[in-house]
């Protein structure tokens, strides 16, 4: 495809990511990312314009597992509040005299955890 030489970067992040809540993606793609490990770069010839080069780089934004990057060390998931916490906040909010009431920013990473541990176990 002519078009995809117009791609000069790819950024992945984890499918869990809505990729559309870009303070969210960038948040994630930047805690999993170490460039000087994380990257992959394409380079050839233009398969429209043999006098000209193609580069474009992808920077992987992803956990890093034992299983899957043998990675060596742990990887720390996702801090929330369970949801016991969250309940208890919850009904306690009106009488703290908070304001208006605010649901957890818990909620928001919840299904973006690995299991209910600190690490990620994969």
């Amino acid at each position: 495809l002519k078009e995809i030489e117009s791609i000069k970067m790819v950024l992945y992040v984890e499918h869990t990511v809505d990729a559309n809540d870009l303070p969210v993606a960038l948040w994630r793609f930047c805690n999993n990312l170490d460039p000087k490990r994380d990257y992959t770069l394409v380079q050839r010839p233009s398969k429209t314009d043999p006098s000209k080069n193609f580069a474009c780089i992808g920077f992987d934004g992803t956990i890093k597992t034992k299983e899957f990057d043998n990675f060596q060390r742990d990887w720390p998931n996702i801090i929330v509040s369970d949801d016991s916490t969250i309940r208890s906040v919850d009904e306690k909010w009106e009488r703290l005299g908070l304001g208006e009431f605010i649901s957890s920013p818990s909620l928001k990473y919840k299904d973006q955890m690995y299991g209910e541990e600190a690490v990620v176990n994969k």
